[in-house]
């Protein structure tokens, strides 16, 4: 029963013959934005007789309800309650699952999948049959119903129900589902299988869901038809900034520092701070005590710091293309922004990271930000969701259509800190009570999160007397979007050193990454204006 045993460590029990098997007295450390790579751990349980679970630290939080110096409601640790001379911890008694109140923390999902009773899994070379396997000790999967529906940019377009069959425990069966054929448009579909509980018992209510799972199905590629775009574009430069003006819109840039000022479209500039390159995430309890802050340091301001070497602009037919190239000194590395502009007002933004000689550690974040005004509040993403994940902790999160205002995705942590990141993200879409907004669509799956606040509010302070909680941080006049390729995970082996698994970490060797920004207008379906 060893305690925060590594995951190496229990492939290193079962690697050799022992009558014993192993029980984690405690593991999945839940401090704050945690319980990375649970998945990891449980896919080595399954599949090892002798490996036999755990006891995750802990349940809940074990906090103080009270008022901050803006009464606004606060979780208060270490030091919150009066200092007496007693050298305190912190917020090291905020490990849990849950908040004191019981509120769940977002990572509770995650552990809710990777625990639940009944497995699904594609059976290979069928087109539509899935096995079930049946995880209870005692139990058959007859006081549950499946559920399932085939979906496509979030909604449902085939779906179904139906009982199990008899499958006994520890025993797997195959089904078979009435799946049509799937159009050649494409797209993607996924098939979502759900189960819920036929009886009500205690505890549990009648049609709670106890299982969830997604994969994607194979599709047939649709024959690309390149659009034509009509309209031409005008380029103007000076000494302050260079334009490029379409059909009712207008892009502008700093010459300066080549950053995007002006994203105009129909007179109206959606943007308060154009396109950032950043590297850096408020750290996390787990970040902390592990030396990221002093180990990844040089990644903190290297967005911001880079230093302009040369912005461009080529035109080429309809499309005008600005390139700015930038030096990051402190890195030895290179950065190129390219934004490729048609006359619809589509800006296609390329981020290009060339790294020298120099030894660098793990990247915290790759990807851009840029801020918007407050009145884009209505966040609509096609991706996982509707709680926030991370790279080694998405299982518990199913792709789909998801909406939220921008400050419904804050999660306030007992010590705010990294919060509202969404793996996976096809498209996401920005828009004010009238409609209008802008539309973000990657190249490939981005990671994106919005925040009504700027990244410094929520970062880490190392001063033990000055305490950032998470109930004090204050919505402000703005929204900040982060547009990644790639966040490092969160980690959760434990809270006081272990490192994110390097799988999940983000390698400075040379990245290029893809996405579109493009206007959207009240009456336009976000979805398919993301397919063009």
């Amino acid at each position: 029963c060893p305690m925060y045993a590594r995951i190496w460590r229990l492939r290193q029990h079962v690697n050799q013959r022992d009558a014993r098997p192993m029980i984690l007295c405690e593991y999945a450390h839940a401090m704050g934005n945690s319980v990375g790579n649970f998945q990891d751990y449980w896919d080595l349980i399954y599949k090892y007789d002798q490996l036999q679970g755990g006891f995750i630290w802990d349940w809940v939080d074990q906090t103080f309800a009270i008022k901050d110096e803006n009464q606004r409601d606060i979780w208060a640790f270490g030091g919150d309650m009066g200092f007496v001379g007693v050298v305190n911890d912190s917020n090291f008694c905020a490990n849990g699952l849950v908040a004191a109140d019981r509120t769940p923390h977002p990572h509770i999902y995650e552990v809710k999948k990777v625990l639940q009773y009944i497995h699904f899994e594609p059976l290979a070379f069928t087109p539509n049959k899935i096995k079930v396997t049946n995880w209870h000790d005692f139990i058959g999967l007859e006081g549950y119903t499946l559920r399932w529906a085939v979906e496509c940019d979030g909604k449902t377009v085939q779906n179904g129900e139906m009982d199990f069959p008899k499958i006994a425990p520890k025993n797997s069966a195959n089904i078979e589902l009435p799946l049509k054929a799937l159009p050649a448009d494409g797209k993607e579909y996924f098939l979502t299988l759900r189960a819920f509980t036929k009886h009500e018992a205690p505890l549990v209510p009648k049609g709670h869901e106890v299982a969830i799972e997604q994969w994607e199905l194979p599709s047939v590629p649709s024959a690309k038809t390149v659009q034509p775009v009509e309209g031409t574009l005008t380029v103007n430069r000076n000494n302050e900034a260079l334009t490029v003006k379409g059909n009712n819109f207008q892009v502008a840039f700093s010459t300066r520092n080549g950053e995007m000022t002006e994203l105009n479209y129909n007179g109206k500039n959606l943007i308060k701070e154009g396109l950032q390159p950043n590297f850096w995430r408020p750290l996390t309890d787990n970040d902390i005590p592990n030396g990221h802050l002093i180990r990844c340091g040089t990644w903190r301001n290297a967005g911001r710091d880079a230093k302009l070497q040369n912005i461009e602009v080529a035109e080429a037919g309809q499309t005008a293309t600005v390139t700015a190239t930038y030096r990051m000194e402190e890195q030895d590395a290179d950065l190129q922004t390219l934004y490729k502009i048609t006359p619809d007002g589509k800006v296609q933004v390329t981020m290009h990271f060339t790294p020298g000689k120099k030894p660098l550690s793990e990247m915290p974040r790759l990807g851009m930000r840029m801020i918007l005004p407050a009145e884009y509040e209505m966040m609509t993403w096609l991706g996982r969701g509707p709680q926030e994940t991370y790279a080694d902790r998405k299982t518990g999160a199913l792709i789909g259509l998801y909406n939220a205002t921008v400050w419904e995705q804050y999660h306030p942590y007992v010590r705010a800190q990294e919060t509202a990141n969404h793996c996976d993200v096809r498209w996401v879409a920005l828009r004010n009570a009238t409609g209008e907004g802008l539309l973000v669509v990657g190249e490939e799956p981005l990671s994106v999160s919005a925040w009504n606040f700027p990244m410094e509010d929520i970062e880490y302070r190392p001063s033990q007397m000055e305490r950032r909680h998470g109930g004090s941080i204050q919505k402000k006049d703005m929204i900040w979007l982060n547009i990644d390729h790639k966040q490092m995970g969160v980690g959760g082996d434990n809270t006081w050193g272990a490192q994110v698994h390097p799988e999940y970490t983000i390698t400075p060797h040379e990245w290029k990454y893809s996405f579109t920004l493009a206007p959207l207008a009240p009456e336009d379906d976000a979805a398919e204006q993301a397919h063009k």
